[in-house]
């Protein structure tokens, strides 16, 4: 191009290149465009542009990635370059990327809803993924920080405590959360929990949390005293298996609404 600067006959190429299915000369006119331009807002959405020709239709993941790069250098902030190599990094299964893309998401945003979605999402990673419950549980203790009624960010905290071996924290973790929820039936059920995991990890707590669940003795106990229930119990204690006994609770009270944000 030797007027890179002539937005007007690039435009004119650009759709004509449209029509042809040209990809390449339609990523060499944007490229010319971004390079014309400052750093900014119009630099990044055509590095952007730019990015999303390579991943779609030329299925070039590697090179998508580096226009979308190019595109955040351009303007740190641009929402559809980084969503764009989240994406990515999740179709790669890439997570210390994905990580690093969050947190710099987390950053830059001034949205406490936003930042909140955002550590609720890191702390996923961080435990589902990377495998790091310890960095997990730092993250959902930041989403605590900005809504501090979240169930759903105490029971990830409960997960990644649990991942880490750290069963008092979970313990205190566990009240907060049967202090929050107000269906009866679910907070037996989440007492009934709390004792199993203490005869595995912290027999020291098991005389508190018997004495937790004696509020609600007169409470109809259903499913907690059948035969069938009581036999799982005793045979998931000999297991030892903190993550089986999770699940089993958690099959048995439904996952109901009371227990999640």
């Amino acid at each position: 191009m030797e007027n890179p600067q002539n937005f007007a006959a690039h435009w004119a190429l650009y759709r004509i290149y449209m029509k042809r299915e040209d990809w390449l000369s339609i990523i060499d006119i944007l490229e010319n465009e971004a390079n014309a331009l400052p750093e900014g807002n119009q630099r990044a959405l055509a590095l952007t542009r730019v990015g999303e020709l390579w991943e779609e239709p030329l299925g070039r993941r590697d090179r998508a990635a580096d226009a979308y790069t190019l595109a955040l250098r351009a303007t740190p902030g641009c929402t559809e370059a980084r969503e764009a190599l989240i994406r990515l990094s999740e179709q790669e299964s890439d997570w210390d990327h994905l990580v690093d893309l969050l947190y710099q998401e987390f950053q830059t945003s001034v949205d406490p809803r936003e930042q909140y979605r955002i550590a609720m999402q890191l702390g996923e990673v961080l435990l589902e993924r990377s495998k790091n419950p310890r960095k997990a549980m730092e993250w959902y203790m930041k989403a605590l920080g900005l809504e501090p009624g979240s169930l759903a960010a105490l029971r990830g905290t409960e997960h990644a405590l649990i991942a880490a071996g750290e069963w008092r924290s979970f313990m205190e973790v566990r009240r907060r959360l049967i202090d929050l929820c107000v269906e009866e039936q679910t907070r037996l059920a989440l007492f009934h929990g709390m004792v199993m995991l203490s005869h595995l990890h912290d027999r020291d707590a098991v005389q508190a949390g018997e004495s937790a669940m004696a509020e609600f003795a007169d409470l109809d106990f259903g499913w907690t005293g059948s035969l069938m229930d009581l036999m799982l119990e005793r045979e998931l204690l000999e297991r030892g298996d903190p993550g089986t006994v999770l699940r089993w609770i958690e099959s048995r009270i439904g996952r109901k609404d009371g227990i999640e944000s």
